[in-house]
């Protein structure tokens, strides 16, 4: 179970409980909330090898069931919070990416989790990987990852191809 819609909600439990007598406290309390997770969420979602159906359905669950959403007069998520004092669109995102690891999603940077900000958290260390393995003066390999991949100390130290390509124009320019 991922924590980070767990935490998310009971957030939406501490708001309900701390503005029972003032509606629109309540309302932009969880405006604000939901504009961290949609950031987060559609950061994620917005990546390639994110599965396309869940993309489209969570894009259509921010849409549909979001607090704030701008100058609408009334929405469904509106509508639901004031009913039921509960964010909606933070139990179909929970549900959505329970599906997301049920499916076991491996991308170029690792397994999708069901938490949207360790996933990105995850692209962020890779991408910051690939940067330092591409522009670094020597290769590191046997400490680093390399298109996702952990390579390990018994690899040979030349085991991906920039590795290879560099060592070898490397090589080349020694031997003239």
């Amino acid at each position: 179970m991922t924590a980070y819609f767990d935490a998310a909600a009971r957030e939406v439990t501490a708001y309900a409980a701390a503005f029972k007598e003032d509606e629109g406290a309540f309302l932009r309390a969880i405006g604000w909330l939901e504009a961290g997770i949609i950031r987060d969420v559609t950061r994620l979602t917005g990546d390639r090898e994110f599965p396309d159906d869940l993309r489209e359905q969570i894009l259509g669950d921010i849409v549909v069931w979001r607090i704030d959403a701008g100058e609408l007069p009334e929405t469904e998520g509106r509508r639901s919070a004031r009913e039921f004092h509960c964010s909606e669109l933070i139990e179909r995102l929970h549900d959505r990416f329970h599906e997301l690891a049920r499916r076991r999603v491996v991308t170029r940077f690792g397994l999708l989790a069901d938490d949207p900000l360790q996933s990105l958290m995850l692209r962020q260390e890779w991408e910051s990987e690939r940067a330092t393995h591409f522009g670094a003066d020597k290769p590191l390999c046997g400490r680093s990852l390399v298109d996702g991949i952990p390579l390990t100390a018994e690899r040979d130290r030349v085991s991906c191809w920039v590795c290879q390509l560099r060592l070898g124009a490397e090589d080349k320019e020694s031997a003239s």
